[in-house]
């Protein structure tokens, strides 16, 4: 579901999303006059999966996940691929290549975007060689994150998964908070149990053996992760 933004300058948020800080200032205020403000509530679509994204997606406020339903018997299995707060680009290919979308892309909590339509953010690309590198070097750095989360789903015990991917989340969308850091990310147990291959009964007995030794502490926004002492060396 789409309702109207709040009043937010395109010029002026575009530059602190990461994968647009090197465009040059004059290309910035380009895209800004092209791009259209948009606001989705809580679960809303932002591109579905099977279908060609609209336009580029700019998160500027809230948060998003990545899902993907896989046709296996006996019915289809949604799973949560990745989660990202603002600001972002919102990753999805389907606005490059024109292809159909391998994955839904939905807000985890009313969220506020700028769109910059598909055939004027190739235009745009193909005219403005500042733009055209930093997408390309931002699509490199999400591949290699993608390939990162691989050691989420597959590397060890679900309790090591778990805090591995708290971790990276930590390190990536964390704030510091007292001795730890905040992950503002309202994710549930299942959607965290998605992510890692794992049953949701199982995360939920880890998180609360975390949460009574002190590591963790969840709450409806999101969850607090105590920072990891580094190892000493010898």
């Amino acid at each position: 579901m789409m309702s109207g933004t709040h009043q937010l300058d395109a010029a002026t948020e575009l530059p602190l999303v990461q994968g647009l800080g090197d465009v040059t200032p004059e290309v910035i205020r380009e895209v800004a006059a092209l791009a259209s403000p948009r606001r989705l509530f809580a679960q809303g679509h932002v591109v579905r999966q099977g279908q060609v994204a609209e336009g580029l997606f700019v998160l500027v406020r809230g948060a998003v996940k990545v899902v993907r339903c896989a046709a296996c018997a006996p019915g289809d299995v949604v799973r949560v691929i990745d989660v990202m707060r603002a600001p972002c680009v919102v990753p999805d290919n389907s606005v490059f290549d024109g292809l159909p979308s391998a994955a839904s892309i939905v807000t985890l909590r009313a969220s506020d975007f700028f769109v910059l339509e598909r055939r004027a953010l190739l235009h745009l690309m193909a005219t403005h060689a500042s733009l055209d590198r930093a997408l390309f070097a931002w699509l490199v750095r999400e591949s290699r994150r993608a390939m990162g989360r691989l050691d989420e789903l597959v590397a060890g015990s679900v309790k090591a998964r778990v805090q591995c991917l708290l971790e990276g989340l930590a390190a990536e969308y964390g704030t510091p908070l007292g001795a730890g850091r905040f992950i503002a990310l309202p994710l549930r147990r299942h959607e965290l149990a998605s992510m890692i291959n794992a049953t949701t009964e199982t995360v939920s007995r880890l998180l609360a053996q975390l949460e009574r030794d002190g590591d963790v502490r969840s709450t409806r926004d999101g969850i607090w992760l105590r920072s990891v002492k580094p190892k000493a060396t010898g």
